[in-house]
């Protein structure tokens, strides 16, 4: 991507393993099973995503500065 990437997560060790999860500029997200090959997700907002966790049950949320937030299901 040409977007600025601003937060990752990484579940290496949690069910289900070895999971990363990126995000950032323009509300770009991408998972990865290894840290090398990266897919492309769709997100419903297009603002800055700046953060990001992981909760249960392999979701997460990201957001935005301007309080926008997207999760995952």
């Amino acid at each position: 991507t040409s977007n600025n990437l601003n937060a990752i997560v990484a579940s290496s060790g949690l069910l289900p393993t070895n999971q990363f999860m990126a995000v950032g500029d323009g509300g770009v997200a991408f998972t990865s099973p290894d840290g090398v090959t990266w897919t492309s997700r769709n997100t419903t907002v297009t603002q800055n995503l700046t953060g990001l966790i992981r909760g249960y049950n392999n979701q997460y949320l990201a957001w935005a500065a301007n309080g926008s937030t997207v999760y995952s299901k």
